[in-house]
């Protein structure tokens, strides 16, 4: 009876492990997911960074959007 009992609590913590590998490897997809958004993200911020300060720098030199060729 001792054996059938240390048994069925090996295969409960093995299965359990497995289990938390698994979450794991789902965290891990996430996370390089969100990654790639955040990059993604970045480059458009950084897009509209720079034509927001050409607009501003126009601006100043009171150059209108509509002259300006880009």
């Amino acid at each position: 009876m001792e054996t059938f009992i240390i048994i069925v609590v090996a295969l409960f913590f093995l299965v359990w492990m497995i289990y938390q590998l698994a979450c794991l490897e789902q965290i891990k997809d996430q996370n390089k997911a969100q990654t790639a958004i955040l990059k993604e993200q970045s480059k458009v911020l950084k897009l509209i960074s720079f034509k927001l300060g050409k607009n501003e720098l126009d601006q100043a030199e009171g150059i209108s959007i509509k002259d300006r060729e880009d």
